[in-house]
């Protein structure tokens, strides 16, 4: 899987429901790639900050425990800085 095809398929998948575009998806990857993660793991870890910041009623806290959502903010990124690249990078 390239990087265009997890962007596209991320774009397909919530452009429509969530206020993620193009351009913050790319900087999103480009930051995981050079941290080097894999494209799956890329692709796993930006559908959950989607659903974590957008789309609660399709989020799964980690071990089905709500106490534990801190623990995505650890291993991806925090939420402030996840919707900050959305908010203020443009199209």
């Amino acid at each position: 899987m390239q990087k265009h095809e997890v962007i596209n398929a991320l774009l397909k998948k919530y452009s429509r429901r969530t206020p993620i575009h193009k351009r913050g998806l790319e900087i999103l990857y480009d930051r995981a790639e050079s941290r080097g993660y894999k494209a799956s793991e890329i692709k796993k870890g930006l559908q959950i900050m989607i659903c974590k910041n957008y789309l609660r009623k399709e989020y799964t806290y980690p071990n089905n425990d709500p106490l534990q959502e801190v623990i995505h903010e650890r291993i991806y990124m925090e939420d402030w800085e996840f919707r900050d690249i959305f908010k203020h990078i443009y199209l």
